[in-house]
């Protein structure tokens, strides 16, 4: 009898700590589900893309071989294009950075310069002549990934790579990596926006991109990728299950800076922004512009 009740202690006391257990791990994970930040990345990682959605012939910055729609990737970010073998893909993976999502001490830009692949008709950023790289099998011509200058082979050599970058034409647009507050809470273990701090940039009013890749005849996937080589990657949002909540906590977090929400997708993910910027009470100027 003593052996039987002892045995049914043991039984009672596991089964209550398996079940306090479940309860902290449950309450764990569902903090981690539902934590209300907006996560950035640690690491500059590239975003690989076929490159199918492009409108141009590719070279792999890795062995410089033309690459085809079956084998070829580029990273929508910072445009790097490489072969999908494992050769090739390693190499540019490990010797060739991204984007920075953030910068933790810098205060001001570096320019991040991509070989080749450039824009068809782009025009050189030193001596005003077209680089027609066509003309040259190969990679040819430089490019910076943030401010979109481009420069021939023997230009590019003879300009100081090293300056600051000014983010270009779309600087106005853009959130620059050196803004973003990034950091860790108790109720956090993943980097999340903690803050941004505006930039020195006149006109400061960032464009805020939410694309439903799923609306419509699915060409946002297009524009995502379009949009991200030009502005910082993180602003540029794809339509999840969370809906545009993150869109908003961008920004709330630029206030009182105003910031321009461009929105990829048919009338109910209009509707769908539009509803959740009302509930949240955020003030809405209104501009004119042209359905295209």
């Amino acid at each position: 009898m003593n052996i039987e009740l002892a045995s049914f202690e043991l039984s009672s006391e596991a089964l209550i700590g398996s079940l306090l257990a479940l309860c902290v791990l449950f309450a764990f994970c569902r903090n981690l589900l539902l934590e209300d930040v907006i996560c950035i990345p640690g690491k500059t990682k590239h975003s690989w893309k076929s490159i199918k959605i492009l409108d141009k012939a590719c070279y792999c910055n890795a062995c410089e071989i033309l690459l085809t729609h079956s084998e070829g990737l580029f990273c929508d970010c910072c445009g790097i294009c490489t072969h999908s073998a494992h050769a090739c893909f390693k190499k540019i993976d490990i010797n060739f950075k991204c984007k920075d999502k953030w910068l933790r001490h810098e205060k001001i830009m570096r320019h991040l310069w991509i070989r080749g692949n450039l824009p068809v008709g782009v025009v050189c950023s030193l001596c005003d002549v077209e680089i027609d790289y066509h003309a040259t099998a190969g990679l040819f011509g430089w490019r910076c990934a943030w401010c979109q200058r481009c420069y021939h082979n023997n230009c590019y050599k003879s300009i100081d790579t090293r300056t600051e970058c000014d983010l270009g034409e779309f600087q106005d647009m853009i959130f620059p990596p050196y803004c973003i507050i990034a950091a860790r809470t108790r109720e956090s273990v993943r980097l999340h926006l903690a803050g941004i701090k505006p930039p020195n940039i006149e006109g400061w009013e960032p464009l805020i991109v939410i694309a439903n890749t799923k609306s419509g005849s699915s060409t946002g996937s297009h524009v995502v990728a379009l949009l991200r080589g030009y502005l910082h990657p993180l602003q540029v949002m794809e339509l999840g299950g969370r809906g545009p909540q993150d869109a908003m906590q961008w920004a709330a977090k630029a206030s009182p800076r105003p910031c321009r929400i461009l929105v990829a997708g048919g009338d109910g993910t209009v509707g769908w922004v539009l509803n959740t910027i009302f509930a949240l009470n955020i003030k809405v100027i209104y501009i004119k512009s042209n359905v295209i």
